[in-house]
């Protein structure tokens, strides 16, 4: 996905009309290309640079640009609205504000893939002078050199770099396994790998590690890679949602687990807080769940995006495929479990094998090994289970709460769906489609 020979756009905003809370908006010079529309809502590639440091997430709905300011915007037909990172208002001459138009050939809409193509196609033994120079090409799509300072340039770098190597890692796993278990974080992954774990042992007496990211091939039991797909790579990082690994796991049977985001986003919040402190502190300053709510990073309309994608390539895919739920898990452990390996062996289970894995993996067994790995300091270990430096809070453990509807104890407003649709679009979206039925698909 070259970079064409025709130099990009950039324009520096001048003039700005207030618009209601934190955004304001500018008319577009006529040579930037139409923006968004109720026909193609994220057409535009346009990129807004603050100080020389990209904004976003681009497309937001203006409601939640003027509600929630924080550097959201949207190019929508010929005008921009967009809120200042720091909510501040952009007539005061504060900051210094660009739009970037990067040209690219046709099928790339982003340096972000710009980068992943040049990563995929590299070999497995690439060299770091390979990877740099790839990096910088991305950098070059994203940053037009007027603005693009040093430390912007390392910032960026260092990003990149760790989403280069989390997709070649996730890439490799791909293509050597025989079954992918794609899933949002948070959902109950660890849950259906300890069952799927603790079954294979009973029927085989191999025991197998909760610490590698896939379950290797024993006997006729295939190898399973789970990941997170989007957030596989970029968990923690300033990106566009978009799916990843299409074409890979086109090529064998998919499994998908879905959650209600609402649920998905208090336990992110109790992980993330623990165990990505750095980045916490960074993207969630008060440390409020309020805050991390409505962050572009972490945020429930960025969890429901990135979700929805999901589900559009689980559609998509030509099979076999099967779609479970950490609702439907919680309502029907046994025939979820059993629909499980059936998919996974093409045949019944195995009745004592399953009562003994059942049992094993029930909440309350598995919240006791967690606490129990965790007092013996093994945390590092195991992996998934597990929690260092432990203050003795719950909230702290891999294994938290095992509940659905939970994130009514912290946000009761999120339980009214009209509230839900005028605030969060794209949850409410998302929710309406988790109404359909759960099934299989050969």
């Amino acid at each position: 996905m070259p970079v064409t020979d025709r130099p990009p756009s950039l324009v520096e905003l001048l003039s700005f009309n207030h618009d209601g809370g934190y955004c304001f908006t500018t008319r577009l010079p006529a040579q930037v290309p139409a923006g968004d529309t109720e026909a193609q809502p994220e057409r535009s590639p346009l990129i807004l640079l603050e100080d020389g440091v990209m904004l976003g997430p681009s497309h937001t709905v203006h409601a939640n640009i003027r509600n929630d300011g924080g550097g959201r915007f949207s190019h929508w037909k010929d005008t921009l609205y967009f809120s200042a990172s720091d909510n501040s208002d952009p007539r005061d001459g504060r900051h210094r504000y660009h739009i970037f138009i990067p040209v690219l050939d046709s099928g790339a809409d982003s340096a972000k893939q710009v980068m992943l193509a040049g990563i995929a196609a590299l070999d497995d033994e690439f060299t770091p002078d390979q990877a740099e120079a790839i990096l910088d090409h991305a950098l070059a799509c994203t940053y037009p050199p007027a603005v693009l300072t040093n430390d912007t340039l390392q910032t960026g770098r260092k990003a990149r770099a760790l989403a280069a190597s989390r997709y070649r890692n996730a890439r490799i796993a791909l293509r050597d396994c025989d079954v992918s278990f794609l899933s949002i974080m948070k959902s109950g992954r660890t849950w259906v790998r300890y069952f799927v774990q603790q079954y294979i042992t009973e029927v085989t007496g191999v025991p197998i590690s909760l610490a590698p990211r896939a379950i290797p091939r024993i006997g006729f039991f295939p190898s399973i890679y789970f990941h997170h797909g989007f957030f596989e790579v970029f968990d923690g990082m300033a990106a566009d949602p978009v799916n990843l690994f299409e074409e890979e796991m086109a090529l064998r049977p998919l499994i998908l687990l879905t959650r209600d985001p609402r649920d998905v986003l208090v336990s992110y919040y109790y992980y993330t807080r623990k165990r990505d402190p750095e980045n916490f502190a960074r993207w969630v300053p008060s440390g409020s769940f309020d805050e991390f709510l409505q962050s572009p990073v972490y945020g429930l309309e960025r969890i429901a995006s990135v979700e929805s994608l999901e589900w559009d390539l689980f559609e998509r895919h030509p099979g076999p495929k099967l779609k479970m739920s950490y609702e439907d898990m919680i309502a029907n452990t046994r025939s979820q479990f059993e629909g499980l390996l059936r998919f996974l062996t093409n045949s019944s289970p195995d009745p004592q094998a399953m009562v003994r894995a059942l049992a094993s993996s029930e909440f309350k067994a598995m919240q006791a090994l967690d606490i129990q790995i965790t007092r013996e300091g093994r945390a590092r270990e195991h992996v998934r289970l597990g929690t260092e430096n432990w203050s003795g809070d719950k909230n702290e453990l891999a294994v938290r709460s095992g509940q659905v509807g939970g994130y009514r104890a912290l946000r009761p407003d999120l339980g009214d769906r009209d509230k839900v649709r005028s605030a969060f679009p794209k949850t409410a979206q998302l929710l309406d489609r988790q109404l359909m039925p759960t099934r299989r698909q050969g």
